[in-house]
């Protein structure tokens, strides 16, 4: 079991992997790429928790839409962090969305240090953030 666990969370961290590559290098998260990580994410959610949340991911894509809306979060953004929300507890989903705004601070920080004006034309890569909360909380006790 915790083999499966550990191959299914090391999928997900090469496909995380190149969520950060495409959208630092491109700002774009492409929706293959977020239905492999939902199928993940479903598999995952059975594995740990017996089932896959769909509260709080459902929470999220509303609250990310409206976001969207108001342009202050990218579409690809909001789909990932619903579909990663899928294999977690609504604990650990709320965990997840602050640590998602705090490692977005830093990337938005680190972003505007390196490539200032990328940044302000483009803005942050916010894949980054959330693929690092998630990897964090998986890798947690």
């Amino acid at each position: 079991m915790d083999y499966l666990k550990t191959a299914i969370t090391a999928l997900m961290a090469l496909q995380l992997l190149w969520l950060c590559y495409s959208d630092i290098r491109f700002r774009r998260i492409s929706n293959p790429l977020v239905a492999g990580l939902l199928v993940c994410a479903v598999a995952l959610g059975f594995l740990v928790n017996g089932r896959p949340a769909l509260y709080a991911p459902l929470l999220i894509l509303a609250v990310g839409f409206v976001l969207f809306c108001l342009r202050v979060a990218g579409g690809g953004d909001v789909k990932v962090m619903a579909a990663l929300a899928v294999a977690l507890t609504p604990a650990q989903a709320a965990d997840f969305v602050l640590l998602t705004a705090l490692l977005g601070g830093v990337v938005a920080v680190a972003g505007m240090l390196l490539s200032y004006s990328r940044i302000r034309q483009q803005g942050v890569p916010y894949g980054v953030a959330i693929a690092a909360a998630f990897l964090l909380l998986q890798l947690a006790p």
